[in-house]
């Protein structure tokens, strides 16, 4: 949501906003720069630093830190009181479109990527990793999979292999890593169930394994 706000346990600092954006990629520092007369000018100092935190990809825990140590203890409470705000919205969603998903696009287009949970899947690991590692996770499944859905092969099939790869890639980088695997489980649920294109707008997922021991029906 717009106003989620939190330390993470994953070595990225506070994440916040409707992609959770953190402190360390500077990515919560892009937002705050283009919401300028806000909340965001009392911690201007405060960010500049976050992105050189000690703890920044050290393989820590972020929840154990307090943030008032580096002037930020209360940056999620005035995020939060932000939320409501369209001006607030707006620049969140602009920043989520132009760094994370638009990005995208071509890759779609030269790979022949047209069914949504495909889509879907590229564009959650891109905002994980960065539109880099989700075009190279792309990469590796094309050739995995021996070619693209432009070459003819079945986006089914070519998912699959995004999804093994990006488990793969996970597995490489380690660390907090390793504990989102549900990110790729939630879509294999989807694969599993052969419904690429979201009949009917709704997507059923699980239940399946102890990562979601209760079915939820999404609608879009």
């Amino acid at each position: 949501t717009f106003g989620s706000c939190e330390a993470t346990p994953d070595s990225q600092g506070i994440s916040a906003g409707v992609i959770q954006f953190t402190t360390c990629s500077g990515n919560v520092q892009a937002v705050c720069n283009d919401y300028p007369n806000s909340f965001c000018d009392n911690y201007k100092s405060a960010l500049a630093a976050a992105t050189d935190a000690s703890y920044c990809g050290s393989g820590g825990n972020s929840l154990t830190i307090d943030m008032s140590q580096y002037g930020l203890g209360n940056f999620c409470t005035d995020w939060m009181a932000a939320a409501n705000d369209k001006r607030f919205q707006s620049v969140q969603i602009n920043h989520a479109l132009a760094g994370f998903f638009n990005p995208l696009i071509p890759t779609f287009q030269q790979l022949g990527i047209t069914a949504p949970a495909v889509m879907a899947q590229m564009y959650d690991a891109s905002v994980q990793y960065g539109p880099g590692g989700s075009i190279d996770i792309a990469n590796e499944a094309t050739y995995s999979a021996g070619g693209s859905p432009l070459a003819g092969m079945p986006q089914e099939r070519w998912l699959k292999a995004y999804l093994n790869a990006r488990l793969a890639y996970n597995a490489n980088l380690g660390g907090a890593y390793l504990g989102t695997a549900y990110r790729v489980k939630s879509f294999q649920a989807i694969w599993a169930a052969k419904d690429l294109y979201f009949a009917n707008n709704k997507v059923t997922i699980g239940p399946g394994d102890s990562w979601n021991t209760q079915s939820m029906t999404l609608t879009c």
